[in-house]
Protein backbone atom coordinates (compact mmCIF):
# COMPACT_ATOMS: atom_id res chain seq x y z
CA UNK A 1 0.00 0.00 0.00
CA UNK A 2 1.53 3.35 -1.02
CA UNK A 3 2.45 5.89 1.64
CA UNK A 4 0.76 9.27 1.63
CA UNK A 5 3.04 12.01 0.28
CA UNK A 6 3.41 13.65 3.71
CA UNK A 7 4.60 10.39 5.32
CA UNK A 8 6.96 9.71 2.46
CA UNK A 9 8.41 13.22 2.69
CA UNK A 10 8.90 12.84 6.45
CA UNK A 11 10.67 9.52 5.93
CA UNK A 12 12.96 10.99 3.26
CA UNK A 13 13.82 13.94 5.53
CA UNK A 14 14.61 11.62 8.41
CA UNK A 15 16.89 9.43 6.29
CA UNK A 16 18.61 12.48 4.82
CA UNK A 17 19.35 14.02 8.23
CA UNK A 18 20.07 10.91 10.31
CA UNK A 19 23.82 10.29 10.17
CA UNK A 20 25.11 6.92 11.32
CA UNK A 21 27.58 7.24 14.21
CA UNK A 22 30.49 5.91 12.17
CA UNK A 23 29.98 8.70 9.61
CA UNK A 24 29.70 11.49 12.16
CA UNK A 25 32.17 14.37 12.28
CA UNK A 26 33.57 13.37 15.68
CA UNK A 27 34.31 9.85 14.46
CA UNK A 28 35.91 11.08 11.25
CA UNK A 29 38.05 13.56 13.20
CA UNK A 30 39.18 10.89 15.65
CA UNK A 31 40.04 8.51 12.81
CA UNK A 32 42.06 11.27 11.10
CA UNK A 33 43.99 11.78 14.34
CA UNK A 34 44.70 8.07 14.60
CA UNK A 35 45.86 7.97 10.97
CA UNK A 36 48.40 10.72 11.67
CA UNK A 37 50.00 8.53 14.32
CA UNK A 38 50.77 5.86 11.69
CA UNK A 39 53.87 5.51 9.58
CA UNK A 40 53.65 6.77 6.02
CA UNK A 41 53.69 3.18 4.74
CA UNK A 42 50.76 2.22 6.99
CA UNK A 43 48.83 5.33 5.93
CA UNK A 44 49.46 4.41 2.29
CA UNK A 45 48.29 0.84 2.85
CA UNK A 46 45.15 2.07 4.60
CA UNK A 47 44.43 4.62 1.88
CA UNK A 48 44.88 2.16 -0.97
CA UNK A 49 42.81 -0.60 0.58
CA UNK A 50 40.08 1.32 2.43
CA UNK A 51 39.77 4.76 0.85
CA UNK A 52 40.51 3.72 -2.73
CA UNK A 53 38.98 0.25 -2.37
CA UNK A 54 41.68 -1.40 -4.45
CA UNK A 55 41.85 -5.19 -4.62
CA UNK A 56 44.82 -6.80 -2.90
CA UNK A 57 46.73 -7.60 -6.08
CA UNK A 58 46.71 -3.90 -7.05
CA UNK A 59 47.68 -2.81 -3.53
CA UNK A 60 50.60 -5.25 -3.73
CA UNK A 61 51.69 -3.92 -7.15
CA UNK A 62 51.78 -0.36 -5.83
CA UNK A 63 53.29 -1.08 -2.42
CA UNK A 64 56.01 -3.41 -3.73
CA UNK A 65 57.47 -0.90 -6.17
CA UNK A 66 59.83 0.38 -3.47
CA UNK A 67 60.17 -2.89 -1.54
CA UNK A 68 59.93 -5.99 -3.74
CA UNK A 69 60.32 -8.23 -0.68
CA UNK A 70 56.73 -7.40 0.31
CA UNK A 71 54.10 -9.67 -1.18
CA UNK A 72 50.33 -9.73 -1.19
CA UNK A 73 50.17 -12.15 1.75
CA UNK A 74 52.56 -10.04 3.81
CA UNK A 75 50.55 -6.90 3.05
CA UNK A 76 47.30 -8.60 4.10
CA UNK A 77 48.89 -9.64 7.39
CA UNK A 78 50.25 -6.14 7.91
CA UNK A 79 46.79 -4.73 7.24
CA UNK A 80 45.26 -7.08 9.85
CA UNK A 81 47.84 -5.93 12.42
CA UNK A 82 47.14 -2.32 11.47
CA UNK A 83 43.39 -2.77 12.01
CA UNK A 84 43.99 -4.33 15.43
CA UNK A 85 46.31 -1.47 16.36
CA UNK A 86 43.78 1.16 15.25
CA UNK A 87 41.02 -0.57 17.24
CA UNK A 88 43.25 -0.64 20.32
CA UNK A 89 44.22 3.02 19.92
CA UNK A 90 40.57 4.00 19.40
CA UNK A 91 39.42 2.11 22.49
CA UNK A 92 42.25 3.57 24.60
CA UNK A 93 41.25 7.04 23.46
CA UNK A 94 37.58 6.50 24.27
CA UNK A 95 38.29 5.29 27.79
CA UNK A 96 40.66 8.09 28.77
Amino acid sequence: QPLPTSQLSALVDHIRTATPTFLGEATRSRFAELQQSLSSEDRSLLALRVEQGLPWHEVAQIMTQDDPSLGEVALRKRFERLKRRLRRLASEGSTS
